[in-house]
């Protein structure tokens, strides 16, 4: 892991934490942990931030098994490729 990975890991959080608040208010919390999100930027925030944490701790895609290289799906890079639906 680099400086870099941690911070953009950071970044993606608190970028999916805004989304979470937007749409969410007082129950973004709560919102946190579900696996999907109807609003699309809210689902794409929580995508990146995982594909970011992912990144960061040198994981491959849970579904494909491939190197994760960024947020294009919150998997691989194959990006909408991936049709593993894993989170």
């Amino acid at each position: 892991m680099s400086h870099e990975h941690y911070y953009a890991a950071i970044a993606a959080d608190d970028a999916f934490q805004a989304e979470l608040v937007r749409v969410y208010g007082r129950d973004a919390c709560n919102a946190r942990y579900k696996r999907h999100h109807d609003d699309p930027k809210v689902q794409a925030a929580m995508l990146a931030k995982l594909a970011a944490d992912r990144i960061m701790r040198g994981e491959d895609c849970p579904g494909c098994g491939l190197p994760v290289k960024g947020p294009a799906s919150g998997h691989c890079d194959l990006g909408d490729e991936c049709k593993t639906g894993a989170p």
